[in-house]
């Protein structure tokens, strides 16, 4: 039954394809799907990575778009996108490195289905206002189930989204295993993991945020408002510590580029002082004792696993070489079951030069959006493009408590092809922002805005 219905995504990316492009079908199905059906059991096939319910979208739109090969795909390539390139080039490297030269194929077919293929279709589909508004509905869309199932999970009935659909022998198993915090279930409805539901709960936010200001709907339709707040319930409900993070960085990183303008002048000297401040927080958890027989209540306790995290990884990591030890990296070897901190595990398993190239994109995110933001002429122009920045930069701070895995990272590619398409609009077609706007009936209409909204 689960390969049908991969095979039914199939088809219908293929005729969304066909039919209105390859921008509306990332809208209109992609999204859909990674949000509600992305544990589907995988198509296992030779010669070909594991067929999800994600992947089977991707290749529907590769399969539907040979016919327009050699067409333009509106945009131009940029540094960002470069880099998201040359870290595919990267992990091929390290494949055949510590593996063998067939291994750098398969890599980058993974890459490409996961991160590459998500990232540029969301770069094409989002230079389309049409597009974006699409997006924003599909998301809607899918709101009440998120928020349905994860007041039922979080207070009733843990796991029962992944229940329900098993039934039907459609969706992977639910694990048995209920996990609690301060007296509740935490929630996870179709998503791996209560961390993934509630990262991906921040990103949705942020995209909404984005999607709704850089159209015609709007942010003061009732029905974005509402499902703004639909999605600070759901991560609220994943009870982790990490989406509480990303909520707090969005926050705070939205506030501050919203309120301050020097925090807009100032976007590559801020993301600096995050990557210092990583560094520095990382030298603190070497100083915990994560083994004190003091009971420790949820928050310590995640602390005490961060900081044995860090401390059974790091002399592994400073050994890692430019282009780390690949997937022959093992739980037996550092000790530990998993490595909650997404750049310590990409140094190790990916290099030194890897991860200078991960720190990179914000980098030139924050470098492009602070010249995009001097263009717009007021603060309701801006927010579009400092909710998609603020994001991005957010999760990048989650992500140190958090594996760059699961289904969060795939709707964290789509949010990046976003904010830099929001970047590159208002960069290639406003006008230099003006000293001394005129005021009143003469005031000069913003290009960016009426790009970003109606193309």
């Amino acid at each position: 039954m689960s390969f049908l219905s991969i095979g039914v995504i199939f088809l219908f990316a293929v005729a969304a394809t066909l039919s209105w492009g390859a921008g509306t079908a990332l809208a209109v199905v992609y999204l859909p799907v990674v949000i509600l059906l992305n544990m589907l059991r995988e198509m296992a096939l030779p010669g070909v990575p594991d067929i999800g319910a994600g992947s089977a979208v991707i290749y529907g739109i590769m399969l539907a778009s040979v016919p327009r090969i050699g067409e333009s795909m509106g945009i131009r390539l940029n540094l960002v996108d470069m880099l998201i390139l040359a870290l595919t080039g990267s992990a091929m490297i390290t494949s055949m490195i510590t593996e063998h030269l067939y291994t750098a194929v398969s890599t980058a077919g993974s890459y490409f289905l996961t991160f590459v293929g998500p990232y540029f279709l969301a770069r094409v589909a989002f230079v389309s206002p049409r597009n974006r508004e699409r997006a924003l509905w599909g998301i809607l869309f899918c709101l009440p189930v998120l928020v349905l199932f994860a007041l039922i999970e979080v207070r009733f009935w843990p796991h029962f989204y992944m229940d329900l659909l098993s039934r039907f022998k459609i969706y992977q198993e639910a694990t048995d295993v209920a996990m609690r915090r301060y007296g509740f279930f935490r929630a996870q409805v179709s998503f791996a993991h209560p961390i993934d539901f509630g990262n991906a709960s921040v990103i949705l936010l942020g995209m909404v945020y984005a999607l709704a200001g850089s159209t015609k709907v709007g942010l003061r339709n009732t029905t974005v408002r509402a499902a703004l707040l639909g999605l600070l319930v759901c991560a609220l409900t994943s009870l982790s510590f990490t989406s509480y993070i990303a909520l707090a960085a969005l926050g705070s990183i939205f506030f501050m580029m919203r309120w301050f303008r020097l925090a807009r002048t100032m976007l590559v000297s801020g993301v600096i002082l995050g990557i210092v401040g990583g560094v520095m927080v990382t030298g603190w958890f070497l100083t915990v004792n994560p083994n004190s027989n003091d009971d420790a209540g949820a928050l310590e306790g995640s602390v005490r696993n961060r900081a044995l995290i860090i401390q059974s990884s790091l002399d592994k990591a400073k050994s890692a070489g430019p282009f780390g030890f690949g997937s022959n990296l093992s739980q037996e070897e550092l000790g530990i079951e998993s490595v909650d901190n997404t750049y310590l595990l990409l140094i190790m398993r990916q290099g030194w030069v890897y991860i200078a190239m991960w720190l990179a994109i914000p980098l030139v995110l924050a470098w492009r959006g602070g010249r995009a933001l001097k263009r717009c002429m007021n603060g309701n122009e801006q927010r579009p493009v400092i909710g998609a920045l603020a994001t991005i930069f957010a999760m990048m701070v989650a992500m140190y408590t958090v594996w760059f895995g699961f289904t969060y990272a795939l709707l964290w590619m789509v949010a990046l092809g976003l904010a830099v398409t929001l970047v590159d609009v208002c960069l290639e077609r406003s006008p230099a922002r003006q000293s001394m706007p005129a005021r009143g009936m003469f005031r000069p209409r913003n290009r960016a805005m009426e790009a970003l909204r109606h193309g």
